[in-house]
């Protein structure tokens, strides 16, 4: 009986620990999103090489919706990288590469 006891407890140990797993993966996901989108609206963006959206692009909620930029209202390309300084944005039409620089 004692025994069963001990498994059932190691048991319960193991599903809390993957529970606070779980939580703590979820807010790190939210926080990352969150400060991902918060970089993208900050400042500016100005064109580097390869697909041209523009000489700069600037954005805001009507224009970036997750990973799509959408231009005139349809979706144009994808963001593959964010990062600080540099975001690398691919073509939904023809799968061309670009890259923009923050300002």
């Amino acid at each position: 009986m004692e025994v069963f006891a001990n498994l059932i407890s190691k048991a319960n140990m193991r599903m809390k620990s993957a529970r606070s797993f779980c939580f703590a993966l979820v807010y790190l996901i939210f926080l990352s999103c969150s400060s991902r989108d918060n970089l993208l609206k900050s400042g500016w963006w100005k064109y580097g090489d390869g697909l041209h959206l523009g000489d700069v692009l600037i954005f805001r909620d009507s224009n970036v919706r997750g990973d799509t930029i959408f231009t005139g209202g349809k979706p144009v390309a994808t963001l593959v990288n964010v990062n600080s300084h540099r975001i690398e944005v691919v073509s939904l039409n023809s799968g061309e590469r670009g890259s923009y620089i923050h300002k």
